[in-house]
């Protein structure tokens, strides 16, 4: 919404246009009998942008706005594929703390683990649905952030919590990121009655906030840690740290409600480098971890 408010932006509901098109990338692949490991061929990259440009021009036009953005779920699992077909877009890393994620999955979804992606999660669990949203945020974040620290120029990180603790100053360093001009106010603006009021897919609860709170930070704290394997913690924990994010320990156990959730010194101005020394990567176990997420997830 804070997007779609900008009058150069428009950002539909979730298309999950990047995934269908990487899918359609491989059908086109198999027709041309090109390797999947020699990139993208010219004329199946020229025939999406041609298919994308269709698809957005007229959607641009009808909005009267020169950028067309898309916000879906699960979108990193495909991220390279399409900084390989747009060589100058741009990417917003949104992150938020896993213990906050699970506690807003399961809000979500309070009769069983549907929509969001989480039911490829659910079924492996046996029930265990904080298991299982552990195991969602530990697969997509670990993703956003090995793509963010493959493509540090072209990328924006942005925590959840500060965005709704100071959402006009986030905003304003999107909107510098993206090279677009300031609008103070806008996170206001965007929950107005100018507002898009025609609902898609995405988050069926933005439908009825009327404003950006921090309400919802720290109510992680709740959730019963001991529900997660012991391998799912320790990995949780070193993504939390890698993103500045405070880890799920004895301290965390102990800590008041709301616990903090954010280190000190984690502002965006202090944002690790995409590209760390070796050894702020941790030991060699999770670094194995990481690398063979699949089986510590389903563990």
């Amino acid at each position: 919404l804070i997007l779609d408010a900008h009058p150069d932006f428009a950002c539909p509901p979730e298309t999950n246009i990047v995934k269908l098109c990487a899918q359609l990338a491989s059908a086109w692949n198999v027709i041309e009998e090109a390797s999947a490991t020699t990139g993208i061929p010219h004329t199946v990259a020229e025939g999406i942008r041609h298919t994308l440009a269709t698809f957005f021009g007229d959607y641009l036009t009808r909005r009267n706005k020169s950028r067309w953005c898309d916000k879906s779920l699960g979108t990193a699992a495909a991220a390279d594929w399409l900084a390989g077909l747009y060589p100058k877009a741009k990417f917003i890393c949104l992150y938020r703390h896993g213990m906050d994620v699970i506690s807003s999955g399961l809000d979500a979804a309070p009769w069983g683990l549907m929509g969001y992606g989480f039911e490829q999660f659910a079924g492996m669990r046996q029930g265990n649905n904080v298991s299982a949203l552990a195991a969602y945020w530990i697969e997509h974040t670990g993703q956003i952030l090995e793509f963010e620290q493959q493509n540090t120029s072209r990328c924006l990180r942005v925590r959840y919590e500060r965005l709704v603790a100071d959402p006009e100053a986030v905003a304003a360093e999107i909107f510098s990121f993206l090279g677009a001009a300031p609008m103070p106010g806008i996170t206001a603006r965007c929950f107005g009655a100018e507002r898009r009021t025609a609902p898609g897919p995405g988050d069926h609860k933005v439908w009825a906030t009327r404003k950006i709170t921090a309400d919802s930070v720290g109510r992680g704290i709740r959730i019963p840690v001991g529900l997660m394997s012991q391998p799912q913690l320790k990995v949780m924990n070193y993504l939390l740290t890698e993103l500045g994010y405070t880890p799920v320990d004895d301290a965390w156990r102990t800590s008041p409600c709301p616990p903090p959730v954010l280190q000190t010194g984690t502002g965006e101005a202090s944002q690790r480098s995409a590209n760390p020394e070796p050894d702020s990567l941790g030991d060699s176990i999770v670094r194995s971890v990481l690398t063979n997420i699949d089986p510590v997830i389903r563990s």
